[in-house]
């Protein structure tokens, strides 16, 4: 991956139009599915908002109208020593 090449805290991807975020090697891999035509087997139209609580990154996926996808929010320690 060029994401752990450059030692990249996130990697974004969106061709396939399905939702979905891991964290690979440090990295945060997201893809925030689709506005207008999602794929996969959540078939909601999705964006996704990403903030940094102390916690760690929280990244939370909206529906179209605006409405967080609670059971979708993940939030990821913060492992990186830069």
């Amino acid at each position: 991956y060029r994401a752990r090449e450059l030692n990249a805290d996130f990697a974004f991807f969106g061709h396939p139009h399905e939702l979905g975020v891991d964290m690979l090697d440090d990295t945060i891999i997201l893809n925030p599915g689709s506005i207008s035509l999602p794929r996969g087997r959540i078939r909601v139209k999705t964006y996704a908002l990403i903030d940094s609580t102390p916690e760690g990154i929280q990244v939370r996926f909206m529906d179209r109208d605006d409405n967080e996808l609670t059971d979708l929010t993940q939030t990821f320690p913060l492992t990186k020593h830069n």
